[in-house]
Parts: structure tokens; C-alpha cells; sequence
């Protein structure tokens, strides 16, 4: 398979799996809940600022189709992308 095609084929497998949580989420809405808050998350204030600041999280995942350029590298961090975005 060509570099390209890789890089192209991490793009859409990353977006597939980041649209699976709309499903997810809307299935887990209606499961109960538990609160597995700690003091220190009580203690963080939540400011809309930082929206974007999680936003970038997502553009960094596909950071790697622009960056790394060693063949192997890239499926070794694309294999390890994926796996993350599936456990999480």
C-alpha cells in the first residue's frame, strides 16, 4: 500500500471512530450513573476557554499523517492511535 494511501486510511479510520461517540454517548445517557470525582476535580474550575484548548486534542491525533515520514514509524503510531481511540 502506498504512504499516501495509509496516511488517508488513518484519517478515515480516526474520524470513524471519534463519530462513534454521538452513539455512545447517547446510549450511556440513559445507563446509571457513578460519580468517581476526586477532591482535586472539585477543586478545577471549568471554564469554556479550555474548550478549545480540548479541542486541539483532536487535531493532534492527526498530527502524524503531516509529521512522521519513516514508513514504519507512521503504522507503529497509527496502530497505537487507534487502539487508544477504540479503549477510550
Amino acid at each position: 500500500m502506498s504512504p499516501t494511501r495509509e496516511r488517508l486510511l488513518l484519517v478515515v479510520a480516526l474520524s470513524a471512530v471519534y463519530s462513534l461517540y454521538w452513539p455512545v454517548n447517547k446510549l450511556s445517557a440513559t445507563l446509571p450513573t457513578h460519580t468517581l470525582e476526586l477532591p482535586i476535580d472539585v477543586a478545577t474550575p471549568l471554564a469554556p476557554t479550555w474548550l478549545y484548548v480540548y479541542g486541539l486534542l483532536f487535531f493532534t491525533s492527526y498530527l502524524p499523517v503531516l509529521v512522521v515520514r519513516d514508513r514504519q514509524l507512521f503504522q507503529r503510531i497509527a496502530i497505537a492511535a487507534l487502539a487508544l481511540e477504540a479503549i477510550s
